[in-house]
């Protein structure tokens, strides 16, 4: 990872396992702290999507955190306990940490209720952004009735007036973990974002889904993508660090 990051000039971020031990996580900032340029930002995160039932994450925070707490609530002990081993290990250095608390994108409650129980903990101070994902999305219902006959083009208008919409689920999200955000005095990043044209339900076989291949390659995915990195830069005063999922390279 570090060589990876040294090599490329480039800032990290990085997933602690949640099952991941004391021991585990103080030797994995120690390797960050001592290899990875001390030039470069170092994002941490614990797990990743801990809300996502189609996770083991998930599963086992649910079943396994204090029970005594709500969930998603008690997400927030173990994010603070993995920030603080992080914020010890880098101690004088720790400002090359940025410590994130990631949320559900179209579930704005979730982010909310694990901050709001770090702050009642007083341990949001180990809190240095929040991060919903950048996804673009498929409208399902209007490619579900052009069937066969859908094209690129439809896919990525039908995104770009879905996801763009201030009304829609996607906008709202991002305006809300953006006031999150700047009500707290943090930063607003994403751990995740791109294109997620996949067909409704996920995994199956679609009449449309040519059509969401064909998009991958059409010349207007790249307005689309300027659409969206415009619209997030418009959310924040600062810079943003936008973490594209997955690899892209260029054609």
């Amino acid at each position: 990872w570090t060589e990876a990051c040294n090599m490329l000039e480039a800032d990290a971020w990085v997933c602690v396992p949640h099952l991941a031990d004391e021991e585990y996580i103080t030797q994995m900032a120690t390797m960050f702290r001592d290899n990875l340029d001390p030039e470069a930002k170092i994002y941490v995160e614990y797990s990743n999507e801990l809300w996502n039932w189609l996770f083991q994450q998930a599963q086992w925070g649910e079943s396994q955190l204090d029970q005594n707490i709500p969930w998603p609530e008690r997400l927030a002990p173990r994010i603070a306990e993995v920030m603080q081993i992080w914020t010890d290990v880098f101690g004088a250095e720790s400002d090359r940490l940025v410590r994130v608390v990631a949320g559900q994108h179209g579930w704005f409650d979730i982010t909310d209720r694990i901050y709001g129980q770090m702050v009642d903990d007083e341990k949001d101070h180990l809190v240095d952004a929040i991060s919903p994902a950048g996804y673009m999305n498929i409208d399902a219902p209007q490619l579900a009735s052009l069937g066969a006959a859908a094209t690129a083009q439809d896919v990525i208008s039908g995104a770009a007036t879905f996801t763009f919409d201030p009304n829609e689920w996607a906008m709202q999200g991002w305006y809300q973990h953006a006031q999150l955000a700047g009500q707290n005095g943090k930063q607003l990043v994403f751990y995740e974002g791109g294109q997620h044209f996949t067909p409704d339900p996920w995994g199956t076989v679609q009449p449309y889904n040519v059509a969401l291949l064909e998009a991958q390659i059409a010349p207007e995915m790249y307005t689309l993508y300027q659409q969206l990195f415009d619209t997030l830069a418009s959310l924040s005063v600062e810079d943003i660090q936008f973490m594209h999922f997955s690899f892209i390279t260029p054609l």
